[in-house]
């Protein structure tokens, strides 16, 4: 055989050859944003967040108290008393605890709640993922649906930057789909 037609041969059967797994060909568009908000765990680490927080101020406020209480203490305290520097100290000492606990307390439940939505966030990923393997869509681009809210051009500026998608045709957005195998589903009537 001629090198000619070896080569030829060859680049036929490479050109015309199927591969083994032909590789995904569609595309579609997914609201992370609406599935994470509309997931129901989302609602309750919300909830949780709100809860923390408001432990926190009730704490802040049964420590407020015994402040004031201490502050009247040291009031009675002539000026002149070395009792009242020392009483003077332990109040500010307190006091300033106090702002570093609250402080401490609130960024821990807004530690848990970012932790708690990052988990939310890769489950999520994880279900479009799979929905998107199992329909051969080799490739799902974030997009957003909430019109351009901004406080001023910067603000605009940044937003238009951060959206990945300009237009795509409705039918390839695969949200509802992906909300639907999360969401609880309502009973059927008469079943």
């Amino acid at each position: 055989m001629k090198p000619l037609t070896i080569l030829v041969a060859l680049f036929a059967a490479v050109a015309f050859a199927t591969p083994a797994t032909a590789a995904p060909e569609g595309v579609a568009v997914v609201d992370m944003v609406q599935l994470i908000t509309k997931h129901p765990r989302a609602s309750e680490l919300q909830r949780k967040l709100e809860g923390r927080q408001q432990e926190a101020e009730a704490y802040a406020e049964s420590e407020n108290k015994s402040l004031r209480a201490l502050a009247a203490e040291i009031d009675l305290i002539g000026r002149n008393n070395p009792m009242r520097r020392a009483k003077e100290k332990e109040f500010l000492t307190r006091s300033q605890m106090l702002k570093l606990e609250i402080e401490w307390r609130k960024e821990e439940a807004l530690r848990e709640y970012m932790l708690g939505l990052e988990r939310l966030y890769t489950e999520i990923q994880a279900l479009v993922g799979k929905y998107a393997r199992e329909r051969g869509i080799g490739l799902v681009l974030l997009s957003s649906k909430p019109e351009l809210q901004a406080a001023d051009f910067n603000d605009y500026a940044a937003k238009v930057r951060l959206r990945g998608v300009v237009f795509s045709e409705p039918a390839l957005d695969i949200t509802d789909q992906i909300k639907a195998m999360f969401m609880p589903r309502a009973p059927q009537p008469g079943g």
